[in-house]
């Protein structure tokens, strides 16, 4: 079952708690003038976000918690560029040694709320998603930490999107 339209005509914050309520597992396709995101769910839960154009790497986030040295980050995307296999850039750095998974697990945590609420800023566009079977072999974050709970949804929409420029 596919669920489309634009982003006008269903609040994003309406559509991801349709798709935790309803336990959905899918790919929910974001299209704007300015970037293209992707959401990942498994039975209700966000298992992953990406945009196209402005996300920041797992790499980075790490080392800007600092969990990796600048010569860690360098070595582990060399190892990345070089293998014959492609493995995601958390798993390199767990192997290596230089970080433990609970590490790589909040920082993809963190990389999932950035993106999360950076397509929470988006007032058009086009949302599709469609149905997949079956979860997936990565972690899961409930989608009702962004839905209830995310901190910034208190203070959302932000002040600059709501108000209206005053007529002079």
């Amino acid at each position: 079952m596919a669920i489309e339209g634009p982003i006008k005509e269903l609040s994003l914050m309406d559509l991801f708690q349709l798709l935790a309520m309803s336990r959905k597992s899918g790919v929910l396709t974001l299209d704007s003038a300015h970037d293209v995101g992707q959401v990942f769910f498994s039975n209700g839960n966000i298992i992953r976000a990406t945009l196209q154009q402005s996300h920041e790497r797992l790499g980075q986030i790490m080392l800007k918690s600092g969990k990796v040295t600048t010569p860690q980050l360098e070595r582990i995307l060399k190892d990345q560029s070089t293998a014959k296999e492609r493995k995601r850039f958390g798993a390199l750095a767990t192997e290596s040694g230089f970080v433990t998974k609970p590490a790589v697990k909040k920082a993809l945590k963190t990389q999932v709320e950035e993106v999360v609420f950076a397509i929470m800023g988006w007032q058009d566009g086009y949302f599709r998603f469609e149905e997949t079977n079956g979860p997936r072999s990565i972690p899961s974050f409930p989608t009702w930490i962004w839905c209830f709970r995310f901190p910034r949804a208190a203070n959302w929409p932000p002040a600059s999107l709501t108000s209206s420029p005053k007529s002079g």
